[in-house]
């Protein structure tokens, strides 16, 4: 199962794989798009605002698909946290977690 969200302009363009480890969920974003320096990921309705340390980040995220945020609450719910992967032409060059607040 993949999802591609289509960005847009300025929009940061991500994509999410089924992981079987992290209950069915990784995101994938382009390397130096921001997002390495939040700490979580807040859902409001279909919208997805990257945070650090209670300050939004500023980044557009692309809206949300009804499946993938019942996911991520799924996800937050069981005190797990959302996987990232920062990639390049070049493959993975950087891979952290966020925590996820609904």
């Amino acid at each position: 199962m993949s999802y591609l969200i289509d960005a847009g302009r300025d929009v940061v363009p991500v994509e999410y794989f089924a992981a079987k480890d992290n209950a069915g969920l990784i995101m994938v974003v382009p390397k130096r798009c921001g997002l390495s320096k939040a700490n979580s990921i807040k859902i409001d309705g279909l919208a997805m605002i990257a945070m650090n340390g209670g300050d939004i980040l500023a980044i557009t995220m692309p809206p949300l698909t009804s499946e993938l945020r019942d996911q991520l609450v799924h996800l937050a719910s069981q005190g797990s946290k959302l996987h990232v992967g920062e990639f390049m032409a070049r493959g993975l060059v950087d891979a952290y977690s966020l925590d996820i607040i609904i």
